[in-house]
């Protein structure tokens, strides 16, 4: 027993160092990391635009599924796939469309918050793209 415990006090120091570490694998990334916002809220009413969901970056699904607004994402190039509601499941109240998801390409810089929505090209239910509606400086 006496010749495992510093086996043990190891296992117990790794853990407890893991668990304090806020550094999250993948795309994502902890508070104490340079860091950009992807932000998913609802954009303005009118026009073109409805609202996005992340479905997962980088083939990698977001650490809370589909019931976060906002992920926190390292700077660069990242490919997103979202999902997102046709102009006509705004208007008659249908659950968002997760059939015609869009992966996009995009580069993110630290600092900066981007919001994300649907754009629509055409009345056609898989003619949309996301699309970055405004860009913010996180000091602001």
């Amino acid at each position: 027993m006496t010749q495992r415990l510093p086996l043990y006090a190891v296992l117990v120091a790794l853990v407890i160092a893991g668990c304090a570490s806020d550094r999250v694998p993948g795309p994502f990334v902890g508070a104490s990391e340079p860091h950009a916002i992807l932000d998913f809220r609802a954009p303005p009413p009118g026009g073109d635009l409805t609202p996005a969901f992340l479905i997962a970056i980088d083939d990698i699904i977001g650490p809370a599924g589909q019931n976060r607004s906002s992920y926190w994402v390292r700077p660069g190039e990242h490919e997103i796939k979202v999902g997102g509601e046709s102009l006509a499941t705004e208007k008659v109240g249908l659950p968002p469309r997760r059939d015609f998801p869009w992966n996009k390409t995009m580069t993110f810089e630290a600092g900066k918050r981007y919001f994300i929505a649907v754009r629509w090209r055409s009345n056609r239910s898989d003619d949309w793209e996301p699309y970055v509606w405004k860009v913010q400086d996180l000091s602001d």
